[in-house]
């Protein structure tokens, strides 16, 4: 029998013997393939644990039979006999923590099973009692929390000198701190191999039986409806795109949906997205949004590089992160673009930010939001889980008269002298950005989980000075077409308006 395809090209991205010419230069699509092996061979390292791997199942809509793990938080609250009113805030807070990521906590004295993690804090600043209690729990990782007496700086909760690997100390006792020590221990604790994920095409054979069984389901026409008329209703402006584009993106939202909470996946890639043109009639685009705000990381192009990024966003800040391809301006600063956004983009019950509708970009067919971000807004840029930096939003690129995917953001990226250098990994194909400035929570949590903080862009050398890279570069140089209406001159335009 002859090995599958989607073997050979995940071998190959593994390491198996493959010696393309020197001159070989990866297309969009062995990208992203590569990408999907990556994410294996992360879970080898117990980082992730995608299902099913590369394989395509027999069906979506039975669930998987690998095992599904529950994590179990210990939680020590010292000198809580004597500050029972705040001990009792503090347990009301962790627990709807807990039941909104879905995992459970043990208060007990003496637990009954072993926790995957040790949320320790010392209401009363008792220091010794505290480290102590951490120091009882061997090597599951924990945090403590012991507060100084006054409330830290802006910034200094998290004693970085005084953490490692598995152990992570902090000053505070305020509740959005503790919860967010308790979002890190879960947060861990998926990245150690316990993360559901999987990798869906739209060519499967599985996925058309799925979204057909969905069809012939009267109250899944009738939600996809009503997810319809939800976008009508909502969006700022509708450009050309119809009624029945919507129906079927609701289907797929639908059809989706039912995958994800069948096998109780954290997060889903979509691959072959275009694909979804002939099973569905229309794109996943809007689909990708609307789960992305209801707490559901979907991740276009089946980019599993960033389908991490948004777990992790999802985890550890309850908010969506936007994955686009990227290009450096000559003002420096970097477009991120992609046909699907996330709205929820300040948290899944805030405010959704406005959003127009229009027919996919590459396609001229179906429906994608162009979501606009807040000028102004601080955000925080990843490469994958390799790198990070932050930076401001600068403008969204207009359609028309500019082309290009259909959310399209401009940002610069902090610390940075040219955000064009090579070797950055900057939007090579894909960056993902999520809204605030998140840099000292992620160093807490790096040094937690690897005993260090992660690399920032900044961190890299920069340039003397930008250089035009191509004669289509020297050409806008010369003509001075970085104004803000085409603020991605590097990009070839394809305006469909």
């Amino acid at each position: 029998m002859s090995e599958p395809s989607n073997t050979r090209n995940m071998r190959q991205a593994l390491g198996a013997p493959c010696c393309p010419p020197a001159s070989w230069r990866a297309t969009r699509r062995q990208f992203m393939i590569a990408g999907s092996a990556s994410a294996l061979a992360f879970g080898a390292c117990g980082l992730v644990r995608p299902v099913w791997a590369l394989e395509e199942p027999d069906s979506l809509l039975t669930p998987v039979s690998t095992p599904i793990k529950r994590c179990l938080v210990r939680v020590v609250l010292i000198g809580q006999e004597a500050m029972p009113a705040e001990a009792a805030s503090l347990t009301s807070v962790l627990a709807n923590t807990a039941k909104v990521l879905d995992f459970d906590l043990d208060f007990a004295a003496a637990p009954a099973a072993p926790p995957d993690g040790l949320l320790v804090v010392a209401l009363g600043g008792q220091t010794n009692e505290a480290m102590a209690e951490a120091a009882k729990a061997g090597s599951v990782p924990a945090v403590v929390l012991c507060p100084t007496g006054s409330d830290p700086a802006l910034g200094a909760v998290w004693q970085l000198a005084q953490s490692k690997a598995g152990l992570l100390v902090g000053v505070s006792k305020q509740p959005s701190d503790v919860a967010y020590a308790l979002r890190m221990l879960h947060a861990a604790w998926k990245l150690r191999g316990n993360a559901r994920m999987f990798r869906l095409s739209f060519k499967f054979k599985a996925y058309a039986e799925a979204e057909q069984q969905i069809r012939e389901d009267k109250a899944a026409r009738e939600e996809a409806e009503a997810f319809a008329e939800h976008y009508m209703k909502e969006a700022v402006e509708i450009r050309r795109s119809k009624w029945f584009d919507l129906v079927n993106a609701g289907m797929v939202y639908v059809c989706l949906r039912r995958i994800i909470a069948v096998n109780k996946f954290d997060g889903i890639g979509l691959g072959e997205c275009l694909q979804s043109y002939v099973v569905s009639g229309t794109n996943p685009c809007m689909a990708a949004l609307r789960l992305l705000d209801e707490g559901i990381p979907a991740a276009c192009e089946g980019d599993m590089s960033g389908l991490h990024v948004q777990l992790l966003t999802h985890w550890l800040f309850g908010r969506p992160a936007f994955i686009g391809e990227g290009q450096p301006t000559l003002r420096n600063t970097r477009i991120g673009a992609h046909c699907t956004s996330p709205t929820k983009l300040n948290g899944y019950d805030q405010p959704a930010e406005p959003f127009l509708l229009m027919p996919h970009s590459e396609t001229g067919r179906g429906v994608a939001p162009q979501v606009k971000w807040r000028v102004g807004q601080e955000v925080t840029i990843f490469r994958g889980l390799h790198r990070f930096g932050t930076g401001h939003i600068v403008s969204n690129s207009l359609q028309p008269p500019n082309g290009g995917c259909r959310t399209s953001i401009e940002y610069t990226v902090d610390g940075m002298a040219d955000v064009g250098l090579p070797n950055t990994g900057l939007g090579s194909p894909h960056s993902e950005v999520v809204y605030g400035n998140v840099e000292k929570e992620l160093d807490a949590f790096w040094t937690l989980v690897q005993g260090k903080p992660m690399p920032k862009y900044r961190d890299v050398p920069a340039a003397a000075h930008a250089q035009p890279e191509t004669p289509a570069d020297a050409l806008c140089a010369a003509t001075h077409c970085a104004a803000p209406s085409c603020a991605c001159c590097r990009w070839a335009h394809m305006p469909h308006g």
